[in-house]
């Protein structure tokens, strides 16, 4: 069974427990994407905050869906049972979309989601409960700004952008490959300690399943001074390095260059303003 019984939101029938639940996996998912303000409170009615919460995470999902692979999304906001829209919620609500679930969070989600899964809404609480505390939004550490501050002074890359792909590449440090401290989704070049992870890429337009080498790092900052230098030397960043003074240039010159994801620019962008992460720039000069 699907942890919701029936449609929630515009159209929908909205029985009670379906719409606490949407509410609480929108929730879940706020912490990671900056998104919606704040989360609809769970009251179990559908609310004009609940419809804009949902109409926010569809609107994200229809220009960044190749992020995670999925397609289909309704024109509505609204989450069906068996739908791609609940399937990400609870992705999500398990590790953030932006990161790497492995294979075990993946059948769950898609147990949770699924008309067919055997998970009870219970025991997907538990779950994701058992994940322990959440970041909040707009929220970032005191050591992950400081590294992305002497990124900025070693390398030139503005601190907004380092924070924006920090927490987009890395669930906000919660979902990064198993033992590999790589919180900004580098690849990894022939010779280079790697984790081998399965993960989604867009190719020729067409979302293609593989199992990718991604960078090992000893230690956090050692990934952020890899980030740097690779956006302050490589050859696929040099139009964005004409826009150090500029984060949202910066961002739109990294789309089709530093992920496969078209609208990586935009998703930068969204987050930014959603988080007000600007204003880190200031603090590093």
């Amino acid at each position: 069974m699907c942890i919701i019984k029936n449609g929630v939101g515009a159209g929908g029938p909205n029985h009670s427990e379906d719409v606490r639940i949407v509410q609480e996996l929108l929730g879940w998912n706020a912490n990671f994407l900056g998104l919606f303000g704040s989360p609809p409170p769970q009251t179990g009615h559908l609310d004009a905050a609940t419809l804009r919460a949902l109409q926010e995470w569809q609107t994200h999902l229809s220009t960044s869906a190749d992020r995670w692979g999925a397609a289909g999304f309704l024109s509505r906001p609204a989450v069906l049972p068996g739908s791609d829209s609940l399937l990400q919620l609870c992705q999500g609500a398990l590790g953030g979309p932006f990161g790497f679930l492995g294979a075990k969070d993946r059948n769950l989600a898609q147990q949770a989601a699924s008309i067919t899964g055997q998970v009870s809404c219970y025991g997907f609480r538990l779950a994701v409960q058992s994940r322990g505390p959440r970041p909040k939004p707009s929220r970032f550490p005191d050591d992950i700004v400081r590294l992305a501050q002497e990124s900025f002074k070693k390398w030139g890359v503005p601190v907004s952008i380092t924070l924006a792909q920090w927490a987009i590449e890395s669930g906000w440090g919660k979902a990064t490959p198993t033992g590999s401290n790589n919180t900004f989704g580098i690849k990894a070049e022939k010779g280079y300690p790697s984790v081998v992870v399965r993960t989604t890429e867009n190719v020729n337009g067409k979302l293609v399943e593989r199992r990718l080498a991604f960078r090992v790092f000893n230690s956090i900052p050692e990934a952020f001074e890899e980030h740097g230098r690779l956006l302050a030397t490589g050859a696929p960043y040099a139009e964005a390095r004409k826009y150090t003074n500029d984060p949202d240039k910066f961002a739109e010159a990294l789309t089709d260059k530093y992920a496969t994801v078209r609208h990586y620019g935009k998703i930068l962008r969204d987050f930014m303003k959603a988080n007000n992460v600007y204003r880190y720039d200031g603090s590093a000069k």
